[in-house]
């Protein structure tokens, strides 16, 4: 088996049951999912990814990063102008305003990655918006970005945003 270039983390925070995480390895030169679930707040779904890691023996530091669909910056003066720039390119996907998101997106966002910075030594952590990524990108879509069967929207995000 080809051993992981690096293994990416995914996760779309959510209110209970609904937070989706994945894990993901970059492998000779091709991306795929270990493993992704549902679980209902930001410890949960770092102790979930740590189970695996664990269970599959793959060592924390080949962590690279982190992929989070929930704003990890906000804006004193009003709209983010990366939000606004997203939203000119990708209709139809919606990019919320920070304002209007629901608590648990921005409450469990935060949280999540200041946990993230205890576990996990210098893991870079990003913002990511799978929504409009998958629409950017058209189709067809990567191969490591279509629906897998099964998989909730949580978890899909989850993956696309690893």
């Amino acid at each position: 088996m080809n051993e992981p270039v690096g293994i990416f983390l995914g996760f779309d925070p959510g209110g209970r049951g609904n937070f989706g995480w994945s894990i993901c390895q970059a492998v000779a030169g091709h991306f795929d999912q270990i493993e992704s679930g549902l679980v209902s707040n930001a410890p949960e779904a770092v102790e979930a990814v740590e189970r695996v890691l664990l269970r599959e023996s793959l060592s924390k530091e080949r962590v690279r990063a982190a992929g989070i669909d929930a704003p990890m910056f906000w804006s004193e003066t009003g709209n983010r102008v990366i939000d606004d720039v997203i939203r000119g390119a990708s209709r139809p996907a919606k990019t919320l305003a920070v304002n209007s998101l629901w608590g648990s997106v921005l409450a469990q966002g935060v949280l999540l990655g200041t946990r993230l910075c205890q576990d996990f030594d210098d893991l870079a952590i990003t913002e990511a918006h799978p929504k409009a990524l998958r629409v950017l990108l058209n189709n067809p879509q990567p191969a490591a970005l279509q629906h897998i069967d099964g998989e909730t929207e949580h978890e899909w995000d989850a993956r696309t945003a690893a």
